[in-house]
């Protein structure tokens, strides 16, 4: 396990060892090495700035945070600034700090809504003459239950019941879930298994036997999307946002969604309403009768 070791300078003599067991702290909790990482990215720049500023960290004011997030603004986004002002509090509440963790501002970060293709789109995604066996069944896969990428890389031998028809799925928090397999996901997945390497436990290796990554799944999507001419920039995490959008559009349940997605918290799921709202609106635009008359 890589250990994040963070040198924030001036803020206290041993405020980097206090961040390391932050992070190991992150690790015993179910975070993973991405959100460690973040963590500790945060947590050096944050140090780079107190140290441009001369400034100690349980001498700090209001104002000092305010500052920090106009010039994070200034280098990056409005969410990554958010995010960084995130890190910080839950630091301070970590540490119980002196410095009150609600001096940190916590703007709201503008929610952007997630790209995802139409029924009809995927219908051309899933049916490309560019799909092998693999592609296939991985791609019906990740749309056909709404797998996080890294679940779906990280499926094993063992969590698939192709007789019961579904798969047991580690997701964020280290928390199991059990997922349904559609007919089709069951069908191609029951092609691929028939054909893939036997000495490897992972479910979704790479031809000669190695373990697959998520970089290969982005890669294989954005070939198979150029093959069939679909211009839209879509991540594998679209074809997430895709399953619960369109099941939500079919008249699910917004609780039966948020535990097939293994979200903590149904505010989490309440983004697809938004979507779905999003397009109803698009809809409307195009195809209510008065468009005309208006444009007259």
């Amino acid at each position: 396990m890589r250990n994040y070791t963070v040198e924030v300078g001036k803020t206290s003599p041993k405020i980097a060892e206090e961040i390391d067991r932050f992070l190991a702290h992150l690790r015993r909790s179910g975070s993973s090495e991405h959100t460690v990482r973040s963590y500790a990215l945060d947590l050096r720049q944050w140090g780079d700035y107190f140290d441009r500023h001369q400034l100690l960290l349980n001498q700090c004011t209001p104002r000092d945070f305010r500052e920090f997030l106009v010039e994070s603004e200034a280098r990056w986004s409005r969410a990554t600034a958010v995010r960084k002002c995130v890190t910080l509090r839950v630091f301070l509440a970590y540490l119980e700090s002196s410095v009150p963790a609600r001096w940190v501002p916590s703007p709201r970060a503008q929610k952007k809504l997630p790209r995802l293709l139409s029924v009809h789109e995927l219908e051309l995604l899933l049916s490309a003459e560019s799909l092998d066996v693999r592609g296939r069944a991985l791609l019906e896969l990740l749309y056909g239950t709404g797998l996080r990428v890294g679940e779906c890389m990280g499926l094993e031998m063992e969590h698939v019941d192709l007789r019961a028809k579904w798969i047991r799925v580690l997701g964020k928090g280290k928390k199991w879930r059990t997922v349904p397999l559609g007919e089709k996901s069951l069908e191609t997945l029951k092609a691929w298994l028939e054909i893939r390497p036997p000495l490897i436990s992972q479910v979704f290796c790479r031809a000669n036997g190695t373990r697959s990554s998520d970089r290969d799944v982005r890669r294989m999507l954005d070939k198979v999307l150029a093959s069939v001419g679909l211009e839209k920039r879509i991540s594998p995490h679209g074809l997430r946002h895709s399953f619960a959008t369109h099941l939500l559009e079919a008249g699910a349940d917004l609780r039966g969604i948020q535990e097939l997605l293994g979200h903590e918290s149904i505010s989490s799921t309440q983004l697809y309403t938004q979507v779905e709202m999003a397009q109803l609106i698009q809809e409307h635009a195009r195809l209510h009768p008065l468009k005309e008359a208006k444009k007259k």
